[in-house]
């Protein structure tokens, strides 16, 4: 080959190669630029949701109408976070690219899934209360016995066996105590109920995968109503989230899924976030306020209870924090923490 066409092959490669990684840093550049944009506007929808479900929930008991404002507050919130009030084909879009909202309630949880009308449009539904429930068969000294376990957020569980009209419930921790020489007392010592050190882990995993097996469904279902309004991205549960409510659901808690959500043309990458948040999550969640100082004087801003300007506090449980400043209070939503006269922070709050 002479030496022409080496050099003519060099430059080729040379082109790609710096083609590709102009396209790659391109593709970063978007990312990095829209991606707290995106992940502020999920988060700020959560919260909305969040404050509606505290404010609510004192005091009522069926949280299904207290679902229906959760969602509300959520859409509204995260369609003015997308410029979108007035546009419903983009109102559309963000309903789409979020296959399940859920809330978690003390006994079960309710879900909301897309789904169409008999005129094609998308509308959404909800779900009857799911229990959070987990079967048993065994072999009780030869003799075959099916039960079933009902558990909620709290020490309250609900005991059922097939072929026995009887409901037995009350505290895990009491049963044997409250129904002694029933069927519960011929299985009681064989079952996490009588053992109170495994009984919470256990707990939450029956619930994390009740919820789960359901969200599952739904998001899997929601691949065919997206694909009916044209959006081709294959939604799907995160192999997280089975971890994340287990370790995240201790009260009345929020759900939501947003996925595969589009950065925009330059980059073929999506934004996705899973999220768990509850009524004793928002306490944290909350906007903290802090002084600085300069030149000029003392200034103060909001943050967030997770920005790297907050990592030298700590949050106590009254809702005040500590830093090196002394003491400051938290606030529950970005409003409050405006109205004190507080500047939003530049690094979580913009």
């Amino acid at each position: 080959m002479k030496i022409t066409n080496f050099i003519l092959v060099f430059l080729i490669s040379i082109f790609a190669y710096y083609s590709i990684l102009n396209t790659n840093v391109q593709e970063l550049s978007i990312i990095s630029s829209k991606y707290p944009q995106y992940n502020n506007a999920v988060d700020t929808a959560i919260d909305a949701a969040v404050s509606s479900s505290v404010e609510s929930a004192n005091g009522i008991s069926d949280l299904s109408s207290n679902f229906d404002g959760c969602v509300d507050k959520f859409y509204n919130s995260l369609f003015a976070s997308f410029n979108a009030t007035d546009n419903e084909v983009l109102q559309q879009d963000l309903q789409l690219y979020t296959p399940v909202l859920a809330l978690a309630d003390v006994d079960g949880f309710y879900i909301l899934y897309n789904d169409t009308d008999k005129d094609g449009k998308l509308t959404k539904v909800k779900t009857q209360k799911f229990p959070y429930i987990a079967e048993f068969d065994e072999d009780i000294n030869g003799n075959s016995m099916s039960y079933t376990i009902n558990v909620t957020l709290g020490d309250e569980v609900t005991v059922t066996f097939a072929g026995d009209k009887n409901i037995y419930n009350g505290n895990y921790s009491e049963l044997a105590k409250k129904y002694p020489k029933t069927h519960l007392d011929d299985v009681y010592e064989k079952t996490v109920l009588s053992r109170p050190g495994s009984f919470i882990d256990w707990k939450n995993h029956v619930i994390s995968e009740a919820i789960c097996e359901q969200l599952n469904h739904y998001v899997q279902r929601n691949n065919t109503i997206a694909s009916d309004f044209g959006i081709k991205y294959n939604f799907t549960l995160p192999e997280s989230a089975s971890t994340e409510l287990t370790n995240g659901i201790s009260d009345i808690t929020f759900i939501a899924l947003f996925q595969g959500y589009p950065y925009g043309a330059g980059t073929k990458s999506v934004y996705n976030k899973f999220c768990v948040s509850g009524a004793r999550v928002d306490k944290i969640r909350a906007y903290y306020v802090r002084p600085y100082k300069d030149g000029n004087g003392i200034h103060y801003y909001y943050h967030k209870y997770d920005c790297k300007e907050m990592l030298d506090s700590t949050i106590t449980d009254d809702g005040f924090y500590e830093t090196n400043n002394g003491l400051g209070y938290a606030f529950s939503s970005a409003k409050e923490a405006a109205a004190s006269g507080a500047l939003p922070c530049p690094y979580c709050c913009e």
